[in-house]
């Protein structure tokens, strides 16, 4: 009885997150093609997007989901940038280092991941914050690199539930 105010909450929250000066908090991940400060600014985008009229929203929800992915390029605009976007910040786990989303692989790291793809995060791209991200319950929140840190300890799966405290990394 309570979804409308819940889906309201929903729309309002941020798709990056600044926990502190050292960190940046995604759902998924932040691809390698992008700095953070652009993706703090798509973000931005589609933040704007989810907060608009019911109408604005009623336009955008039936675009974001596809089964296939959007090639990210200069000239990528509307419905198909937006798409792009949500993918990114929502369902990313594996990608070529030019941004290109493989979308069936969700297993560990130790299986045998489709040709030219990997984890977003094994890209070595210099990043100013550590990007934590959840997502990928497959990690079991095993990730800890000097860039990126898994937070989903697969609890949907009987696994744990993680905490990170910011203050000291563990």
């Amino acid at each position: 009885e309570d979804g409308e105010e819940l889906l309201q909450w929903l729309r309002c929250q941020p798709i990056l997150a600044y926990p502190d000066k050292h960190t940046v908090l995604v759902h998924a991940g932040i691809p390698p093609h992008w700095s953070i400060d652009a993706a703090a600014q798509y973000a931005q985008q589609l933040e704007a997007q989810l907060k608009g009229s019911l109408d604005q929203l009623d336009r955008l929800l039936p675009h974001l989901y596809s089964k296939s992915a959007d090639e990210w390029h200069d000239g990528i605009n509307g419905f198909t940038k937006m798409r792009a976007i949500s993918n990114y910040f929502t369902r990313m786990r594996l990608c070529k280092q030019d941004g290109t989303l493989e979308f069936s692989f969700t297993s560990s790291l130790d299986q045998h991941m489709p040709d030219d793809f990997m984890p977003w995060f094994e890209w070595q791209v210099p990043r100013t914050r550590k990007i934590l991200f959840g997502h990928w319950a497959a990690l079991k929140g095993e990730v800890d690199l000097p860039h990126a840190r898994a937070l989903d300890g697969g609890c949907v799966w009987g696994n744990s539930l993680l905490a990170y405290r910011l203050s000291d990394g563990k």
